[in-house]
């Protein structure tokens, strides 16, 4: 057995390789970017199709308001946290697919992430024969040092920082990363978090490699099958927590709760074994106690994920 204390950006760039599979449930471009043709099975669908839902409307606005104001600029979108690039990539396509261009700016702590959203980037590219109206740059950057350094303009119509990307900022240095992706914001915020509730993750591969965990002292201890011990910080957010972190800006917000239910009711395949059973999940009445449950304030603990839908344009 294997030991080793990873730093955030080691730990993802250890498992670069799989991330895409693992986060989208699929390597295919074409099934990534169709959130549609999400599978069910797979544990991050739902939460990925609200979020894009939520993103959607946020994007129909700032391209409603730049054609009002005659501002010929591309939308300016900053991914904090890019990861293998498919939220942004998701985004670019929406808006070339409406003529808009578009300029990304992808920053990550781990390098080897970064690759992969750079060649995630070049296939869509390819896939659509070139266009003048993409451009993406990738950057290496820590968030709790400051976004100044790292950065080619001063604000941004739309900046991400989705899934657990905050949950590994120590709890001391949440306030000034909030503060830093409110000020590089003119537009929408989007970030999301697990909360204390949430099912348990190891963030970068699935949990059923994993033999044995434990969560504690903002860290995360995690036994492998392939028998290396893996320690990575890992900071639980409450729903109190985001109010007192946004409540000192100048911003208006909302939370959603991002699969409460869902994933819960999925079987583990752990316990299935070599057993063959027909999946038989009541899907349409999930979804619909989903909708119900997911902007009640007192089940964002619950949920898998917290998303928060931050307007800067105050």
């Amino acid at each position: 057995m294997t030991t080793s204390t990873q730093s955030v950006s080691d730990f993802y760039s250890r498992f670069s390789a799989s991330y895409t599979q693992y986060a989208n449930g699929t390597s295919t471009l074409e099934e990534i970017i169709d959130l549609k043709a999400c599978k069910a099975d797979h544990p991050f669908s739902w939460s990925d199709l609200q979020t894009w839902q939520a993103l959607q409307e946020s994007i129909d606005a700032i391209i409603l308001e730049k054609e009002k104001s005659g501002e010929p600029r591309a939308l300016q979108l900053l991914d904090v946290g890019c990861g293998d690039g498919m939220w942004a990539i998701r985004i670019a396509n929406y808006c070339l697919q409406q003529d808009i261009a578009i300029d990304i700016e992808c920053l990550d702590l781990s390098m080897d992430m970064l690759l992969q959203a750079e060649n995630m980037f070049s296939a869509y590219i390819e896939a659509r024969k070139g266009t003048a109206a993409l451009s993406v740059t990738y950057t290496q950057c820590d968030l709790t040092k400051g976004l100044a350094n790292s950065l080619r303009h001063t604000t941004y119509d739309l900046t991400l920082c989705l899934h657990t990307v905050l949950n590994h900022v120590p709890s001391e240095h949440l306030a000034f990363c909030i503060s830093e992706l409110i000020e590089y914001s003119s537009g929408f915020l989007y970030f999301s978090v697990k909360p204390p509730f949430s099912r348990p993750t190891f963030y970068a591969a699935p949990m059923s490699e994993i033999l044995h965990y434990e969560r504690r002292d903002e860290h995360l201890y995690a036994l492998d099958r392939k028998g290396h011990f893996h320690v990575v910080r890992s900071n639980l957010i409450s729903r109190k927590q985001l109010d007192e972190l946004l409540s000192g800006h100048p911003v208006s917000y909302d939370f959603v709760a991002l699969d409460v239910l869902i994933s819960r009711f999925l079987p583990d395949p752990r316990w299935l074994g070599d057993e063959k059973h027909t999946s038989s999940l009541p899907m349409d009445d999930l979804l619909a106690l989903e909708a119900r449950t997911g902007l009640n304030p007192k089940y964002l603990d619950f949920a898998n994920h917290i998303l928060a839908v931050v307007n800067t344009r105050q």
